[in-house]
C-alpha cells in the first residue's frame, strides 16, 4: 500500500497516538519536558531582571552602555534638520519591535532545541521500545558514531547561524519574517530530528534514500510536530513527538523492503505465495 491510501495514514496515526500515551514513553518525555520549562523560567526571570534594572537605572538617573549607546544614537537622530526627532521615535519604536519579536522567537526555539539535545539521549530507548513492540521482525541498523553525529550536528549549527546572519534584512519585513525565520528553523529541526531518529534505525545507504525533501510522509510528519511547537507547553514535547513519528515511518520503511526482499527471493527459487515467515 502508498502513503496515499487512507488506511495507511490513519494506521500509523493510532500507532503514534496509542505510542505516545503509553507508560514507557510518557516516562520518557518528562524529562525533555522538565528540563525546557526550567530553562524557559530561567530565560524569563533573566530577561525579567534585565528590564527591572534597565527601568531602575533610567528612573534614578543611572547610565549603563546600553542607555549611553542609544542616547548617543538618539542625538545625532536629533540633529538631522526638520526629521530628525521623527527618526528618532521611529528608529526607536522599529528597534523595540524587532528585539521584542527576536527574545520571543529565540525564546520558543531554544526551548525545543534543549528539549531536542535532551531527547537525543532517549532516542534508542524510543527506538527499542516501539521496535520489540511493533516490527520485532525487522533487524535495527545503525549506522553513523558519536563523534561523526556531533560533528553533523556542529556543521548543520553553523550552517542555521550563517543563513541567519544573510537574512537579517528580512527581520524589517512585518509577517514574511516570521515565515522566513519559521521555514528556516523547521529546516534544521526535519534534519536534526531525521539524523536522531535515522542513525539507530536504519542503514546508511538506506537512510540516504528515505531522508530526501521529496519525502512526502516525512516531510509531513516532520511538518505537523513542529506545528505542534506553536502551542505552549506542547512544544515541549515536540521532540518526543517527532522521535515516535519517524521511529514508525522508517521501520515500516525497512519492514516494507524485507517483504519485498523475501518476494524477490521466493520468485528468484520458483516459490509463489507469501514470504515463508522467519
Amino acid at each position: 500500500m502508498s502513503w496515499d491510501s487512507p488506511s495507511v495514514k490513519s494506521g500509523m496515526v493510532e500507532l503514534i497516538v496509542s505510542d505516545l500515551l503509553s507508560a514507557t514513553i510518557l516516562k520518557k518525555a518528562m524529562l525533555p519536558f522538565v528540563v525546557g520549562f526550567v530553562v524557559a523560567l530561567c530565560a524569563l526571570m533573566w530577561a525579567g531582571l534585565f528590564v527591572f534594572s534597565w527601568g531602575s537605572g533610567m528612573l534614578t538617573g543611572g547610565e549603563s552602555s546600553v542607555d549611553g549607546l542609544i542616547q548617543h544614537v538618539q542625538q545625532w537622530l536629533d540633529g538631522v534638520p526638520l526629521i530628525g526627532v521623527a527618526l528618532a521615535l521611529v528608529a526607536k519604536a522599529i528597534l523595540g519591535m524587532l528585539f521584542s519579536f527576536l527574545g520571543v522567537f529565540m525564546l520558543g526555539e531554544g526551548m525545543i532545541l534543549v528539549a531536542m539535545l535532551i531527547t537525543a539521549f532517549l532516542t534508542p530507548g524510543i527506538v527499542k521500545h516501539i521496535h520489540n513492540k511493533h516490527y520485532a521482525d525487522v533487524p535495527l541498523q545503525q549506522h553513523g558514531g558519536l563523534v561523526e553525529s556531533i560533528v553533523k550536528v556542529l556543521l548543520k549549527t553553523c550552517a542555521l547561524a550563517a543563513v541567519m546572519v544573510f537574512s537579517l534584512p528580512i527581520l524589517w519585513i512585518p509577517l514574511i519574517n516570521i515565515v522566513w525565520f519559521k521555514v528556516i528553523f523547521y529546516a534544521y529541526f526535519r534534519s536534526l530530528l531525521a539524523q536522531d531518529v535515522g542513525e539507530n534505525t536504519l542503514d546508511e545507504m538506506t537512510f540516504k534514500q528515505v531522508n530526501r525533501w521529496s519525502n512526502m510522509p516525512l516531510f509531513w510528519l516532520s511538518a505537523v510536530a513542529y506545528c505542534l511547537s506553536f502551542l505552549p507547553f506542547i512544544n515541549l514535547f515536540v521532540p518526543i513527538i517527532g522521535v515516535v513519528a519517524l521511529t514508525h515511518l522508517f521501520l515500516q520503511h525497512g519492514q516494507r523492503h524485507r517483504w519485498q526482499g523475501d518476494m524477490f527471493e521466493n520468485l528468484r527459487d520458483g516459490r509463489s505465495g507469501p514470504p515463508a515467515a522467519r
